[in-house]
């Protein structure tokens, strides 16, 4: 229902930010690239505690990590929380990504630049 739609905009909306902001800010065609760059941007900001907080579980951004959580989820019977979890975790990546990346609108791709 109602969660699924949630979970799916989250989805889609995460890749769309991702998307542009490879497109838009690197020379790379991997996602990977965002995320490293997440965290390089990061580690120097420790003055706010959502970005400590975020710093302290950066683990949990690996595919090792929740494809392994979600394994264990799906063998104690709790395949609802794979859908709750996944709908909090997208959206919550969009907001942190558009709020740490606020050159979002302000650079040009380095393949844009004129040399």
């Amino acid at each position: 229902g109602l969660l699924a739609v949630i979970m799916f905009g989250g989805v889609i909306t995460t890749l769309g930010v991702m998307f542009y902001y490879l497109i838009r800010h690197t020379d790379s065609g991997s996602l990977v690239t965002v995320a490293k760059e997440l965290v390089h941007d990061l580690e120097g900001e420790t003055q706010y505690w959502p970005i400590r907080l975020l710093m302290k579980i950066k683990f949990v951004m690996k595919r090792d990590f929740f494809a392994f959580f979600f394994m264990f989820l799906c063998l104690i019977n709790q395949l609802e929380w794979i859908l709750v979890l996944t709908a909090l975790g997208a959206n919550f990546t969009w907001i942190v990504l558009v709020t740490v990346k606020r050159e979002f609108a302000t650079q040009k791709a380095p393949l844009l630049q004129e040399e």
